[in-house]
């Protein structure tokens, strides 16, 4: 159960009692974005619809987390472009390959996705996104050093210890995993919202001025 300061906290950031119990469902009548008819920045409309259902498979894994995904997305574009105007979805697209925010962006242009995909970028995109605005943050579980739930520790892939608006997830550095590298030149740290779905990434948002900070800065430090 969420504490009564922390559900507060998020009605009062527009998220609804709904929303808590089940984000996946929710929905969140947003700005539509333009579909050109003519190509802009060398892309159609239909080649960055494919682009941002690519994106959305290719981070979530289900047409389902890529809603959130790409609910996510364009919130981070109005967070960063603040009292924009009309924008075409390949404004949005060209933004989305060149930000540096979603890990290899470029290669999506050359992939394809399948109708449901498509569906969702559509109705995304026509302003049908799962998740509410202040929701800027996810990040794969080898890229958090650990989770914070109450003051106590865990493994970021403990699911059962993440509680929304609770829960605190602290970014890894840099650091090798599995012959892979994940974590962050500068990890930070953010609040744990929900996981569109069973196999998503934790989703959440910024945390305020009161929330606790630790700077993990040492791979010694990540709890597995």
């Amino acid at each position: 159960m969420l504490t009564t300061i922390a559900a507060s906290l998020l009605l009062a950031l527009g998220a609804t009692a709904q929303a808590m119990e089940s984000p996946a469902t929710a929905t969140y009548t947003s700005k539509a974005y333009l579909k050109s008819d003519t190509a802009v920045n060398g892309k159609t409309a239909d080649e960055c619809y494919m682009f941002l259902a690519a994106l959305g498979k290719a981070e979530q894994g289900s047409p389902e987390g890529a809603a959130a995904e790409l609910s996510l997305l364009l919130n981070l574009f109005e967070s960063r472009h603040p009292g924009a105007g009309d924008v075409s979805i390949q404004e949005v697209t060209k933004w989305a390959t060149e930000c540096g925010w979603f890990a290899h962006a470029p290669r999506h242009w050359d992939e394809t996705a399948s109708e449901a995909y498509l569906e969702v970028a559509r109705s995304v995109i026509a302003g049908n996104r799962v998740m509410p605005p202040f929701i800027l943050e996810h990040d794969c579980m080898e890229d958090l050093a650990y989770i914070e739930t109450d003051g106590v520790r865990y493994s970021p892939y403990d699911k059962d210890k993440y509680v929304s608006g609770v829960t605190i997830c602290y970014q890894a550095p840099v650091h090798e995993h599995k012959g892979r590298r994940f974590g962050f030149k500068r990890p930070t740290h953010w609040t744990f919202y929900s996981f569109p779905t069973a196999k998503s990434d934790p989703f959440g948002y910024l945390c305020g001025k009161d929330c606790p900070h630790h700077n993990v800065t040492d791979p010694q430090d990540i709890i597995r």
